[in-house]
C-alpha cells in the first residue's frame, strides 16, 4: 500500500508538472499570438497611415493638375473671347465711323440743313446776347445809386463797382446754375441712356433728319437739328416709361 502511494504521488506529481509544463506551453504561444497580433495590427496602422498619405498627395496632385488644366483652357478661352470682342467691336467701330462720316459728309452737302444748324446756334447766340444786355442793363441801372455820391472819384468807383458786382455775380451763378444742371443731367444720361441702343437711335434719326431734311421742312416747319433732340428726348421717355412698367411689375 504505501508502494503504491508513493506510486500515486509519483504520477500526481508528473500529471501536476505535465498540467504546468501544458499551461505554460500555452501561455507561451499565447503570449507570442498576442504579440504577432499587435505587431500585424501596427503594421496595418502603418499601412493605412501610408495609404492615407498617398491618397492625400494624389489627390492634391490631381486638383493641382485640374486647376493648371483649368486655368490654361481658361486662359485659352478667355483669349479667344478678348480676339472675338475686338474683332466685333472693331467691325462695329468702323461701320459706325464709315456710316457717321457719310451722315456728316451729307449734312455739308445739305443746304437746308446747313440753314437750320446756323439758325439754332443763331438762336441761341441772340438769346444769349440779350441776356447779357438785359444783365447789363440791370448792371447800368443799378449802378446809378453810386452817381448820387457827391465826390466824382468815389462815385465813379462805387458806380463801375456796382456794375462788376452784379455782372460778375449773375455770370458766376448762371454759370454755377448751369454747371450743377448739365452734371445732374450727365450723370442721369450716362447712368439710364448711354449705351448702344441711345447711339443707334441718335445716328439713325440724325441719318434720317440729313438725308430727307428737304421733305421734312416741306411737311413740318420746324428746325431739323430741335427736331432731332425732340426725338432723342422722346425716345428716352419711351424707355424710361418701358422700364417703369418692367420694374412695376417685377420683371428686374
Amino acid at each position: 500500500m504505501l508502494k503504491q502511494n508513493e506510486r500515486l504521488e509519483r504520477e500526481k506529481q508528473e500529471a501536476i508538472q505535465r498540467a504546468d509544463t501544458v499551461v505554460q506551453n500555452c501561455k507561451a504561444e499565447y503570449e507570442q499570438k498576442v504579440r504577432e497580433l499587435d505587431r500585424q495590427k501596427n503594421r496595418a496602422e502603418r499601412m493605412e497611415q501610408d495609404a492615407k498619405v498617398a491618397m492625400a498627395r494624389q489627390q492634391a496632385l490631381i486638383r493641382a493638375n485640374a486647376e493648371a488644366m483649368s486655368k490654361a483652357e481658361r486662359s485659352r478661352l478667355e483669349s479667344q473671347y478678348k480676339a472675338k470682342t475686338a474683332g466685333y467691336e472693331g467691325v462695329m467701330l468702323g461701320s459706325l465711323l464709315y456710316g457717321t462720316l457719310c451722315t456728316l459728309f451729307a449734312a455739308a452737302r445739305s443746304e437746308t440743313f446747313i440753314s437750320d444748324f446756323k439758325a439754332f446756334f443763331g438762336v441761341i447766340w441772340s438769346f444769349i446776347r440779350l441776356c447779357a444786355d438785359k444783365v447789363f442793363q440791370v448792371a447800368k441801372w443799378a449802378a446809378q445809386v453810386g452817381d448820387m455820391i457827391p465826390q466824382p472819384t468815389v462815385s465813379a468807383i462805387v458806380h463801375w463797382l456796382i456794375q462788376i458786382i452784379l455782372v460778375v455775380g449773375v455770370a458766376v451763378g448762371v454759370g454755377f446754375l448751369l454747371f450743377i444742371g448739365g452734371e445732374k443731367l450727365y450723370s442721369g444720361y450716362k447712368e439710364h441712356f448711354a449705351d448702344q441702343i441711345s447711339l443707334a437711335e441718335l445716328l439713325i434719326s440724325f441719318a434720317v433728319v440729313v438725308f430727307f431734311a428737304e421733305p421734312i421742312r416741306e411737311a413740318l416747319p420746324v428746325n431739323l437739328l430741335l427736331l432731332l433732340l425732340i426725338c432723342h428726348g422722346a425716345c428716352m421717355g419711351i424707355r424710361q416709361y418701358i422700364k417703369g412698367w418692367r420694374r412695376a411689375r417685377g420683371y428686374y
